[in-house]
């Protein structure tokens, strides 16, 4: 919470994403650090956890404008965005969205940040 408080102080606004499945259904979630929901998603059963996480991560992406940080616990999907290897058409996506993002990405490295977190910073 200290973190989140140190971003939001400096202008920050947080969205957080997560994908779940379940034996009735695979979904997906993005919401502020304020509770308010900005999207929900039922996937088709058949999908995976992992694209209900990239799904989410993208919904995050589109929606995001100046000054967001979208954080995520998908260390799976995370290593996907970064692989230049990575052919799955959502996570392609998502590289696309942050390619024409007004201002360039950045994926904190240093030990301060949880590892399994991605913030993607925008138009600072």
């Amino acid at each position: 919470f200290e973190m989140e408080h140190e971003y939001e102080k400096n202008g920050w606004k947080l969205i957080f994403t997560d994908g779940s499945k379940s034996s009735e259904y695979t979904s997906f979630s993005v919401v502020t650090n304020t509770g308010n929901t900005i999207c929900n998603w039922l996937l088709p059963h058949m999908c995976s956890v992992f694209s209900a996480e990239a799904s989410a991560i993208l919904k995050a992406v589109e929606h995001s404008k100046k000054h967001k940080l979208i954080c995520t616990d998908s260390k799976s999907c995370i290593s996907a965005i970064k692989s230049l290897s990575n052919y799955n058409p959502i996570i392609s996506k998502i590289g696309d969205a942050v390619i024409s993002a007004p201002k360039s990405v950045h994926s904190p490295q240093d030990r301060t940040h949880h590892p399994n977190s991605l913030e993607y910073t925008y138009g600072k």
